[in-house]
């Protein structure tokens, strides 16, 4: 496993050394080795179940990182931890389930000093059960012992199937089934393995300072009335009924819209007339 290393200013290269040496040692300890089987989200939930404690100096030296400056505690397993402290059982996690590279990322934070480990992003976080985890099944052998316990199940179904027909049918079914079921169990551990490995989601402090993108102006609607070059390209008769529905919905003036309201200047003149 090749480990880089983003260096805090004024921190030696040794105190980072003696991180990655105990993680190495630390992924081959047994209950590493049983947590490595695990998915990320079930390890990263584990690491947070821990109650962070802040460093009040190593009481153990031997769990202690004496080339830093100052000695950073390293416990294994331990009740409570720090950053450095889950940063050691993360890197011995990718270690025990045989990961590439990582990359040990010391810098400053909004609220301090920080430490966490990164993976590229092709590497595979999923549930496997062996060891490198490359995937569910990922080894030949596995392969051969899914095929031949599926073999013995389709074996066993097709003996039962066969057996009406008589002896020789319960043979011929055991061994047809047992074909079938091989080749459906290898076939299974086939398209068991990822097409492409899922994304790496470590956790980070880092704030974006990338812009937010610009909200695209909304294209205009489309009119819901129809040209009027589409009602002259349909047939007459449809043409004569869209026109007689046109016509009714045109509003109609009333009759007493029609008569003309009489003003004060028209009553003054039939007052005249009369007179005269």
């Amino acid at each position: 496993m090749r480990v880089a290393v983003v260096e805090y200013p004024g921190i030696g290269r040794t105190c980072y050394t003696q991180l990655i040496g105990a993680a190495l040692a630390l992924a081959k300890d047994a209950r590493m080795q049983q947590m490595a089987r695990w998915d990320w989200g079930r390890f990263s939930q584990w690491i947070l179940s821990h109650r962070f404690e802040m460093d009040q100096g190593c009481a153990d030296k031997k769990a202690c990182a004496t080339a830093c400056d100052p000695d950073q505690r390293m416990r294994a397993f331990p009740k409570t931890m720090n950053c450095w402290e889950r940063s050691l059982h993360q890197l011995a996690w990718f270690a025990a389930r045989g990961a590439q590279r990582a990359t040990l990322y010391d810098h400053d934070t909004l609220v301090g000093r920080h430490i966490e480990v990164l993976v590229p992003p092709n590497t595979y976080l999923g549930a496997s059960t062996s060891l490198p985890a490359r995937g569910p099944a990922n080894s030949v052998q596995e392969q051969a012992v899914a095929g031949i316990l599926g073999g013995l199940q389709g074996g066993m179904q097709g003996a039962g199937l066969g057996a009406a027909a008589g002896p020789y049918g319960a043979l011929a079914g055991f061994l047809l089934g047992a074909g079938l079921g091989a080749a459906k169990g290898a076939l299974e551990a086939k398209n068991s393995r990822p097409a492409s490995a899922p994304a790496a989601a470590m956790p980070s402090f880092a704030v974006s300072q990338t812009a937010a993108p610009p909200v695209a102006a909304a294209a205009p609607q489309a009119s819901a009335r129809a040209p009027p070059d589409a009602i002259s390209q349909l047939p007459p008769t449809l043409q004569a009924q869209i026109s007689r529905l046109l016509a009714k919905q045109q509003p109609q003036k009333t009759e007493t819209e029609n008569k003309r309201v009489p003003t004060r200047t028209t009553k003054k003149k039939k007052r005249k007339k009369k007179k005269e």
